[in-house]
């Protein structure tokens, strides 16, 4: 927990060597899952992926989530080259075996964190860096009217 906090704060300093370690395990992995393709059936294929893969590129996204995009591009890359290599499109990736663009997933898991810590089951470390809401009421006969 007290990781991702730092990393909230001073994510700067290390958007390269986080990303560019995870695109490289990512793709060694992919290398070794295609290894094996002959063994397994496309759904297979994506199974392996989404285990072996797919929870590693997607480690810790609040901390890179606003990085710049040629640092995600990286990581992005390495699900793109899954797809080439199976020959799926993005498209049919999504709709057959659920597997949403990094980005869209990024998206969803920072609407996650931000979910969380307006339910408030948030690590503590995290919802410090968002401060609570404050909405202000006002009661209606207190509007002004609209002159007619």
């Amino acid at each position: 927990e007290l990781l991702y906090s730092w990393r909230l704060l001073r994510p700067e300093a290390h958007y390269g060597r986080m990303l560019s370690r995870c695109a490289g395990h990512g793709h060694n992995q992919v290398t070794i899952i295609f290894r094996t393709r002959r063994f397994h059936s496309l759904r297979e294929l994506f199974c392996l992926y989404k285990a072996y893969v797919l929870s590693h590129l997607e480690s810790g996204p609040p901390a890179y989530y606003h990085a710049p995009r040629f640092f995600l591009s990286s990581t992005d890359r390495v699900q793109e080259r899954f797809l080439e290599e199976l020959g799926v499109s993005p498209q049919i990736a999504l709709i057959d075996f659920c597997l949403a663009p990094l980005q869209a997933r990024r998206d969803i898991a920072m609407l996650g964190l931000l979910h969380r810590v307006l339910l408030g089951l948030a690590p503590e470390p995290l919802a410090s860096i968002f401060p609570p809401m404050v909405v202000a009421r006002f009661p209606r006969h207190a509007w002004p009217r609209a002159s007619s």
